[in-house]
């Protein structure tokens, strides 16, 4: 699903593909690589009586803030810099609010789950 190269072009040709299922696959890559700032909660496949997928639907959350995509530490910007001490001689400790922190908690837990669709059409 990913790469290098930008396939957003690319991809659009094969939505209305008339083999299905290469419809279905350029439709899924597209969702996954337009929706990478987001959590994908599901992708569902829809059809009807002839089995062949007809569109696709997915559900998403925003991410939150400092979470990486697979849910790894995120990288520093400038790995080279030093970080803020944290101990030794002088025992230096960060100071947080309680109240700012509860509330950035309590926004982020209540983001809801949204839903996207998207239908392949001939023009």
């Amino acid at each position: 699903v990913d790469s290098k190269y930008t396939v957003f072009d690319v991809l659009t040709m094969f939505f209305a593909h008339d083999d299905p299922w290469v419809s279905l696959a350029s439709l899924e890559v597209y969702v996954r690589r337009a929706y990478r700032a987001y959590i994908l909660k599901q992708i569902e496949y829809h059809q009807d009586e002839s089995d062949a997928p007809l569109f696709v639907s997915w559900d998403f959350q925003l991410r939150k803030l400092g979470q990486s995509e697979f849910g790894l530490p995120l990288q520093s910007a400038a790995p080279s810099t030093p970080a803020t001490p944290s101990g030794g001689e002088f025992n230096f400790k960060r100071i947080h609010s309680i109240s700012d922190m509860s509330y950035l908690t309590h926004k982020w837990e209540d983001e809801p789950t949204r839903k996207g669709v998207i239908v392949p059409c001939k023009y």
